[in-house]
């Protein structure tokens, strides 16, 4: 058994919306530089716990049995680099409630154990290249895409060479709005 764990609560697309993000990540790169995320570890953070004890575990992996998420859309329209921290994104140019409802009670519940998370109002992003070389102001997308959001998951990761590898440890579904009420 391990002594910790570096968790995150995430939502993690399917196969092909990581595929589109992927080639927006590609073009990210073709022109900001830096170094493209693998498609394979494409995901929208909703939470950020950090280094998480191994006694600590089973408490951070119940917490999201309490939580009542409701299936909802994110439209992936816009896209930017930030200067401060050379991370190219893409990004719905707005949050549906859902999602702002999620991250609330997901928030609530890590800090309830005790956790100190970011305290910084939650700004929704899709991490697509890490070092780039120039920043990009936030623009539209040339194209768009829906991402259906029909659960949220629990995410362990390992820092290594070629960047940190994430494994999905829990998933909750989310409900539809005639089951959420």
């Amino acid at each position: 058994m391990r002594e910790k764990y570096r968790l995150f609560f995430a939502a993690w697309p399917s196969a092909q919306m990581q595929t589109w993000l992927a080639g927006v990540g590609q073009d990210l790169q073709r022109s900001l530089g830096g170094r493209a995320t693998r498609p394979d570890s494409i995901h929208l953070t909703l939470v950020f716990i950090g280094d998480v004890v191994a006694a600590r575990f089973d408490d951070v992996s119940a917490l999201g049995d309490s939580v009542r998420c409701e299936r909802f859309t994110l439209d992936i329209d816009t896209r930017g680099c930030w200067a401060h921290n050379r991370i190219a994104w893409a990004a719905p140019s707005a949050a549906p409630p859902p999602l702002a409802d999620l991250v609330s009670q997901l928030q609530a519940r890590v800090r309830g154990l005790g956790f100190e998370i970011d305290a910084r109002p939650y700004a929704p992003h899709i991490t697509l290249v890490r070092k780039a070389e120039r920043a990009l102001r936030t623009e539209a997308l040339p194209a768009t895409a829906q991402w259906p959001v029909e659960d949220f998951v629990l995410v362990s990761s390992q820092l290594a060479g070629q960047g940190s590898r994430y494994n999905v440890v829990r998933r909750w579904a989310c409900r539809n709005d005639a089951a959420a009420t």
